[in-house]
């Protein structure tokens, strides 16, 4: 038996601003017509000459300084019941501490707390902040208590005949949590933006860009203003009922066949059930779905209840608010409220999996891999760049389930290896003096060839007129199959398939496409090895070595915007033109 710990200790010492310290949206919307309302012929470059933009802000945060340790102890053994049936068993053991922050900089999130607001407007408005420390509300290890994992593991061999081995399996295995050592949990007490109001109405301006800051900068507040921390802008933090590791289930099952001493066939099925991942950044506060409807005249500007009440500089500090702000009911107070990586997020896997074997005589072999699978997924699963950062729909999380962005159907990987029958030991020159074996002698060459499926299309555009106040939208498809016959750079899909979606609607695009994909991946990488036996225990090897040799170009993917003017068209690559390397490795 054996038996293992680890401990680690995490520490972040620096700001992260995940994007620009300030940052302005133009768009086209603000010189769109003859009516503003409908998408139209506006310029964004016309919008930014006249300073009228969208959205913006600028953001200040702290530099924390967080701390967290890991601790785990593990046991693994084999039994070997009988000369046919053979067992592998263990079990890990992992302590995920709370993390803390030398100067307690961190907060909770209660959505359901009343706020104090509730008192002097006499509305019934929920959530508050809470804060850490050894005499505040969330405790000096408030962010959340330290969490226990089990990660047990099983596997069987079980030797059907002297050629057959049938071989299961399987275990759970947790990932790195999102609530280690991160900046993350720092809120908007610690951590806040100043929004630039450009418009309240989405077409009259309000704040030009010559001074997108008339009221000043809204610096971070720390714990001075209690429970009214971030009224008037944002509830977004940690909320530790919804925070737990993700992890992951796989099994598997194979079935191995020798057909000959130098021919082995491998069949397989692998499985994956991925959960509590990390669900895309909802808002708890969007406006029900049956409240989108243009007889509620969300974007009419009505008297504020928080004028006078909160900070002039936050979106809901005017004496006039669009009333669909306040149709948000007990979130009414805050611009957006939404909980740091809940754990929400789900994703699956199954795969058949085939693996050949070929080894020839004279030092030659190939093998062949062939994998045809299916991933879905309600989140990004750990992908941070395939543009799904947001929750479409707070009130139906599972419109989120799709193809995972990284779902690959199809996977051929051939390789082979062969060693140039010259030299001494082979069958021809075995005989060589030692000058002609060093020039002939010693050559391999290796290769290895890949081809597999593209991956699903991600389809977005700029305009939000969900008039959700909290969720966005996903274009709109038209009905007909986008495919067609004949791809290219210029049209890789059928783009009148898609358009803007309809206004009060959250689109009808799933997350990901279900059958247009980016270019599928094909390559040859190819290399020659020529190693020199110095002495007895001492070699030189030269290496040539080439990265998609045959300079095959993938195609990026295309522009998936339907609002851009270059919709449906690629404009890059996906991979590397043909790279050639030489090195030199000394062998001892």
């Amino acid at each position: 038996m054996k038996f293992g710990a680890e401990w680690r200790t995490f520490g972040l010492g620096f700001a992260q601003f995940g994007s620009s310290p300030a940052n302005f949206s133009f768009t086209r919307g603000m010189t769109q017509g003859p009516d503003p309302r409908v998408a139209g012929n506006g310029i964004g470059l016309a919008s930014f000459l006249l300073g009228t933009g969208t959205s913006g802000a600028a953001t200040h945060r702290i530099k924390p300084a967080d701390l967290s340790r890991y601790y785990a102890i593990y046991a693994q053994d084999e039994f070997k019941v009988n000369s046919k049936l053979t067992l592998n068993y263990g079990l890990r053991w992992e302590i995920e501490g709370s993390n803390t922050e030398r100067y307690d900089q961190q907060t909770l999130m209660d959505p359901y707390a009343k706020n104090p607001l509730s008192d002097k407007t006499g509305l019934d408005l929920r959530g508050v902040y809470l804060f850490s420390g050894d005499n505040q509300t969330a405790g000096r290890r408030g962010i959340r208590s330290a969490e226990h994992k089990f990660n047990p593991r099983l596997g069987i061999a079980y030797q059907l005949n002297a050629k057959t081995v049938i071989r299961t399996g399987y275990g759970i295995f947790y990932g790195v949590p999102k609530f280690a050592a991160t900046d993350r949990w720092t809120g908007a007490p610690y951590s806040s933006t100043t929004p630039w109001n450009a418009t309240l109405d989405g077409i009259t301006p309000t704040n030009f860009l010559r001074n997108p800051f008339p009221q000043g900068y809204v610096l971070p507040t720390g714990r001075a203003l209690g429970a009214m921390s971030g009224v008037g802008f944002g509830l977004n933090s940690a909320w530790a009922d919804e925070m737990s590791t993700p992890y992951n289930q796989q099994w598997n099952f194979s079935i191995q066949r020798h057909i000959t001493n130098a021919m082995m066939i491998e069949v397989s099925y692998a499985g994956n059930k991925g959960t509590h991942n990390e669900l895309a950044q909802g808002d708890l506060g969007q406006l029900r779905p049956e409240q989108l409807t243009p007889a509620n005249n969300l974007l009419a500007l009505v008297p504020n209840p928080f004028f006078g009440l909160i900070d002039p500089a936050s979106t809901l500090g005017a004496a006039n608010v669009q009333r669909g702000r306040l149709l948000r009911g007990q979130y009414a107070a805050f611009t957006s409220v939404g909980p740091g990586s809940p754990a929400w997020g789900n994703s699956s896997y199954h795969g058949m999996q085939v693996r050949f074997e070929r080894r020839f005589g004279g030092g030659a072999s190939m093998g062949v891999a062939y994998t045809w699978s299916k991933s879905m997924a309600d989140s990004s699963d750990g992908i941070w760049n395939d543009g799904q950062g947001t929750l479409r729909n707070w009130f139906c999380r599972s419109c989120e389930k799709s193809l995972s962005s990284y779902d690959i159907p199809h996977r051929l990987v051939v390789n082979f290896n062969y060693e140039l029958p010259f030299g001494k030991g082979h069958h021809f020159g075995a005989n060589m003096n030692r000058l002609a074996n060093g020039i002939l002698g010693g050559w391999q060459t290796n290769g290895i060839f890949t081809i597999n499926s593209g991956q699903p299309l991600i389809f977005s555009q700029t305009t939000n007129n969900s008039f959700s106040f909290g969720g966005y939208q996903r274009p709109d498809a038209v009905g007909g199959d986008a495919r067609i016959a004949v791809r290219s750079i210029d049209k890789w899909y059928d783009t009148t398939q898609f358009r803007v979606a309809k206004d009060y609607t959250f689109g009808n695009l799933a997350r990901t496409h279900s059958n247009l994909r980016s270019d599928f991946t094909r390559g040859l990488d190819f290399s020659m090895f020529k190693t020199t036996q110095i002495v007895e225990r001492l070699a030189l090897q030269f290496r040539a070595e080439a990265f998609n040799l045959t300079n095959t170009p993938v195609f990026g993917a295309p522009n998936n915007n339907v609002e851009s003017p270059a919709f449906g068209t690629i404009t890059g690559q996906g991979n590397g033109p043909r790279t050639i390397q030489f090195g030199l490795k000394l062998l001892f």
